[in-house]
């Protein structure tokens, strides 16, 4: 064997070695940034940060800031809020924009009076309820049915929604999505005290 065949050889060893190496390093690297992606995804907002970045309640978005009611997705305390998609919206005969810019303090207010009955105090977890009916009251003072038989949910009785996705945790609480826009019975509460009102 030459003397320059031994050179090389070790070379090529030390190489390997080096290459090994680098493709260990890369490999701690992509772990522990997709580590850091992961923490950030589940280190999340409050509600209404949630809901904005979510293009899948934009509508809701448009419709909460049209009424004011902003700051009843804000705070420290857990609530869940079963969210209407906006294809939930897009189903309702006759259209939703005139909940986005309501013409008259009336309409606001039954508008606000919509938005407070899809929120419930705590954290309710749609995959830990019993099967059966669930009665809550909502921030609108009224009481709402939460039905489950086997994997379906319904949220508000025959004038409500199912859920169609996981919950998405937020810092004060959950939102679930639904495919419906829940109808509260406004005979249980004078809707002029509805943007007052807060879950017992």
């Amino acid at each position: 064997m030459s003397s320059m065949l031994r050179e090389v050889l070790p070379m090529n060893k030390l190489l390997r070695h080096a290459i090994a190496f680098s493709a260990a390093a890369t490999m701690i690297l992509s772990v522990s940034a997709g580590a850091a992606q992961a923490a950030q995804k589940t280190s999340q907002g409050d509600l209404w940060s949630v809901i904005r970045s979510d293009s899948r309640f934009s509508i809701l978005e448009r419709i909460v800031e049209g009424v004011g009611l902003q700051w009843r997705y804000q705070g420290a305390d857990t609530r869940t809020v079963f969210a209407p998609t906006n294809e939930a919206f897009e189903m309702i005969p006759g259209g939703y924009q005139d909940m986005i810019s309501p013409t008259n303090d009336s309409t606001k207010r039954n508008v606000q009076a919509l938005l407070l009955y899809q929120i419930l105090s705590g954290r309710i977890d749609p995959a830990g309820l019993k099967p059966g009916t669930t009665v809550k009251t909502t921030y609108q003072k009224g009481k709402v049915e939460i039905d489950r038989k086997g994997s379906d949910i319904r949220y508000g009785g025959d004038y409500g929604g199912t859920v169609t996705g996981d919950a998405v945790s937020a810092s004060n609480g959950l939102i679930v999505p639904i495919d419906g826009v829940p109808i509260p019975s406004f005979s249980d509460v004078d809707p002029k005290q509805a943007d007052g009102a807060s879950a017992e």
